[in-house]
């Protein structure tokens, strides 16, 4: 990430696909995440037509769609977008824990990168802050960290890697 919370401008090499499983829960907020991240990647050079959106209730079935993705040999990325607000309860709590953990758990043994861009926030006012760029752009940044990724990846992969 650059300075501010602003996304690194790189441009992204060969023509990958890059999914996201956006949260409908707080989809206010979810679908300001999802444009900025698909503008930031259209802009980085990934085709429009490589981007697909899976569409879930809420953050504790991100993980669920990204894992079913990751059987069937998955994106060159996967970016999962949702936006966790306190209640009342301690509710918001267990749902980020369960949402975060099983995404880094598929991010380490999946074969590719999966991003997590889930805000678990103390109020609306918050998300609205890191979705919109007044504060930061969460959905810029995401997107900026799956094209990073998608290179690394790939360098990993090539002759040579890991020697």
């Amino acid at each position: 990430m650059g300075k501010a919370g602003h996304a690194r401008k790189t441009k992204v090499q060969g023509n990958p696909r890059v999914d996201l499983v956006v949260a409908r829960f707080n989809e206010d907020i979810t679908s300001r995440l999802r444009d900025s991240a698909i503008r930031t990647l259209v802009k980085a050079g990934v085709k429009r037509s490589r981007i697909k959106v899976w569409e879930v209730p809420g953050s504790l079935e991100i993980p669920q769609v990204a894992a079913r993705l990751a059987k069937k040999g998955g994106p060159d990325a996967l970016i999962g977008i949702g936006c966790i607000i306190r209640g009342g309860t301690a509710h918001h709590e267990h749902v980020a824990r369960v949402a975060l953990d099983n995404l880094g758990r598929l991010g380490l043994s999946s074969p590719f990168p999966v991003i997590a861009c889930i805000l678990t926030v103390e109020s609306e006012a918050q998300a609205l802050e890191r979705a919109d760029g007044s504060l930061a752009d969460r959905g810029a940044e995401a997107a900026s960290a799956a094209i990073h990724m998608i290179a690394l990846v790939r360098s990993l992969q090539g002759p040579g890697a890991g020697t």
